[in-house]
C-alpha cells in the first residue's frame, strides 16, 4: 500500500521496466471547482496503434474526512469522474461505471490494445465538490515513440477547460 515501483512505470537504463515503446505522462496538481471540466488530448499516430500496446489513464485525489452522520448514505464529499473518447467516438468511464463513480477517489480507464489513430480525449469532471476547489492527480501511460524520443511529452495537450461533455459520452463502450 503507498508505494511505488518505479520498473512499474519508467523505461530504465537497463532495458527493464515500462516497456520502450510508451510514454508515461503526469499531471499532479490539476485544481477543479464544482461543475468544471478539463480535457486533455492524447495522440496515436498509426506506427504507434500498429505497436499494439494499451492506454491506461489514473486520476486520484484526497477526498475530506466523512462523516457519516452528517451525509448519509453518500462515501465520497468531492466526486470526481474520468472519461475519455477515442478518435472513432467509442466512450470510457473511469472504473468501467457508465454513470461515473461516486464511492472511490481512485478511477481509471485502460484500453488493453489502442487500435484507432488520432486522439484520445480525456475529460476530468467535478461533479459536486464539498470545497470550493480539489486538486487531483492524472497519470497517462500510452504508446508513443521509443525512448528517449518521447520526453517531451508531445503527443499529450492540456489540461483545457471545457464547458460540457460530448453527447456521445452518455453509454460506455465495453
Amino acid at each position: 500500500y503507498g508505494q511505488v515501483t518505479l520498473k512499474n512505470v519508467f523505461t530504465l537504463d537497463d532495458g527493464t521496466g515500462m516497456d520502450a515503446n510508451k510514454a508515461l505522462f503526469i499531471h499532479d496538481d490539476l485544481s477543479l471547482s464544482s461543475g468544471s471540466i478539463m480535457k486533455f488530448v492524447v495522440t496515436i499516430s498509426s506506427d504507434n496503434v500498429n505497436k499494439e500496446l494499451d492506454l491506461k489513464v489514473t486520476i486520484a485525489w484526497t477526498d475530506k474526512p466523512y462523516d457519516v452522520a452528517a451525509n448519509g448514505a453518500s462515501i465520497l464529499l468531492n466526486d470526481i469522474d474520468l472519461m475519455l473518447e477515442t478518435p472513432n467516438g467509442n466512450s470510457y468511464w473511469g472504473n468501467r461505471q457508465p454513470d461515473g463513480d461516486d464511492k472511490n477517489t481512485v478511477e481509471q480507464i485502460h484500453i488493453a490494445t489502442t487500435t484507432e489513430v488520432g486522439d484520445y480525449t480525456i475529460y476530468v469532471k467535478a461533479n459536486t465538490l464539498v470545497t470550493s476547489t480539489q486538486k487531483v492527480a492524472l497519470v497517462a501511460t500510452y504508446p508513443c515513440d521509443a525512448y528517449p524520443n518521447n520526453k517531451g511529452n508531445v503527443y499529450v495537450t492540456g489540461p483545457t477547460s471545457v464547458f460540457r461533455l460530448p453527447s456521445g459520452l452518455t453509454t460506455i463502450t465495453a
